[in-house]
């Protein structure tokens, strides 16, 4: 991954040793809007949707925000 490009293999093995896995099932909430950050979160395998509530008064839609699948570095 370009997330590690630059690491020997030994810091690259550091960092998977210090990241845990996490395992979600299909429609798992990872977090959400507003939820305190307590991590980085890197997609090993499967895709992630982003999803987000627009406010307006009266009218609170679902949009998607973005999509991660293995690979893909997102800001």
């Amino acid at each position: 991954s370009s997330l590690l490009l630059g690491l020997t293999d030994a810091e690259a093995a550091e960092v998977g040793r210090r990241m845990p896995a996490r395992l979600l099932a299909a429609g798992e909430c990872l977090f959400r809007e507003g939820d305190v950050p307590d991590g980085l979160y890197v997609v090993a395998s499967g895709s992630v949707t982003a999803r987000m509530r627009r406010r307006w008064p009266g009218n609170v839609p679902t949009w998607r925000a973005g999509w991660s699948s293995p690979g893909t570095v997102s800001a």
